[in-house]
């Protein structure tokens, strides 16, 4: 039996207990609130907030689901998992079904100034500007300027080697040999740029010698789409620059693009610089550093979501030039592996269904994965050399609640990295 008085004090007692809890939970939150602040201002690790103006429309149509909000959450645990053991440094956008599941920023875009990478940092993408200059062929044989057949020395009469065609070109097999290799020991000053132009007259005088015949076999090579950025300007009367900021990336809204030439000698203030090794070692420029087409477009993973939307939305490109586009021309090797225009393909049973692209140089590494059933996109750019920008098996994991899927590794790794 209660007393009276023993009621009050058990009544005292709840009062009491209730009150703390209540004032704990209220000193919790604004805890949260100030650490999250502080992180947000003080911390360059982590920008956790991107300025207002890079909102994208797409992601508004409906908010996250639940579903989409544990997703989000473990893709959040992933990359800082990564940018604090593996060292990752750059740039991150995930999405799918239309919304960006994930975005965020690590590290540092100029390390001695300790400056924070932001969602408007410009990266050097590397190989993953091909998909761009594919792209500005594909536009110019739309309003029918161009032929897929047509021989480069239509374009330029002098050229040495006959049978090598726009198509040759975009799907990497013409035959060529890499500029980068043939022209390195006449070019060995760093920091003295040449140009696209000079490639090509390069390759008119002294008539390197031919990988394969044209036509023979895959051979990935940068050489092709410095020269296709050479036909642009040929065909279209502009500065390879000039038109994809005017044909393609105004278009797309991407305000934080741009193509790098060989007269680009100051430093903007949203780009990034390259590094490697612990110690943060800055990359030396060679003498490829001015050239495009195959490489120099300095992006945004937010830009290059809004170019996977313009593509998706058939803003720049029919459907049916982009079916060409994701079309695996080499078969010398069976496999699903394949490589179509300016994309790299992943094909089942001959049905394309990843398109992307990865990027590697001097110390910038970039992924631009895309599945097109579901248009899941997974964009990493780096400034600071790191094998984990291209691995997304474990994204992918997280995408499809799953631990059964494909595992696509760093082809362009095997490709380039040799440079």
């Amino acid at each position: 039996m209660f007393t009276k008085r023993s009621t009050n004090y058990f009544a005292l007692f709840f009062y009491s207990l209730f009150y703390a809890v209540n004032l704990l939970l209220r000193f919790s939150t604004i805890l949260v609130v100030a650490v999250f602040l502080f992180s947000c201002n003080n911390n360059p690790e982590v920008v956790a907030k991107p300025p207002p103006h890079h909102s994208i429309k797409r992601n508004k149509i409906n908010a996250l689901t639940e579903e989409e909000k544990l997703k989000k959450y473990r893709l959040d645990t992933l990359f800082k998992s990564r940018a604090i053991n593996r060292e990752f440094n750059g740039s991150v956008l995930v999405a799918q079904n239309g919304k960006i599941l994930y975005k965020a920023c690590f590290g540092y875009s100029v390390y001695e100034d300790k400056t924070p990478i932001k969602f408007s940092t410009q990266f050097q993408i590397a190989s993953t500007s091909k998909p761009f200059t594919a792209t500005a062929i594909m536009l110019l044989k739309e309003k029918g300027l161009l032929n897929y057949t047509d021989d480069v020395k239509k374009y330029f009469p002098d050229f040495p080697y006959s049978g090598i065609s726009i198509k040759l070109l975009l799907n990497h097999r013409s035959g060529l040999g890499n500029y980068i290799y043939f022209m390195e020991n006449d070019f060995p000053d760093e920091g003295k740029f040449i140009s696209n132009e000079m490639v090509l007259n390069y390759i008119l005088k002294k008539k390197p010698t031919l990988y394969s015949k044209p036509d023979k076999k895959f051979e990935y090579n940068n050489t092709n789409y410095v020269l296709l950025a050479l036909i642009v300007e040929k065909i279209s009367g502009k500065p390879f620059p000039k038109f994809m900021k005017e044909e393609i990336f105004d278009k797309c809204g991407m305000k934080n693009t741009w193509v790098k030439t060989s007269s680009d000698t100051i430093f903007k203030s949203n780009q990034t610089i390259g590094y490697f090794k612990k110690e943060w070692e800055r990359y030396k420029l060679n003498f490829a550093d001015g050239v495009y087409g195959d490489k120099n477009i300095f992006s945004t993973a937010v830009d290059l979501y809004r170019f996977e939307n313009a593509i998706n939305d058939y803003m720049l490109l029919k459907k049916e030039t982009l079916a060409e586009a994701y079309k695996g021309y080499s078969t010398e090797k069976p496999g699903s592996r394949n490589y179509g225009f300016g994309w790299r393909v992943y094909q089942i049973n001959g049905d394309t269904k990843f398109a992307y692209h990865n990027g590697w140089w001097h110390g910038y590494n970039s992924t631009f994965f895309r599945r097109l059933s579901d248009h899941a996109v997974i964009i990493i750019l780096a400034n600071k050399y790191n094998r984990s920008a291209y691995q997304i098996y474990d994204v992918l994991q997280v995408l499809d609640n799953s631990q059964n899927v494909i595992d696509l590794e760093q082809d362009e790794q095997k490709d380039v990295e040799k440079k």
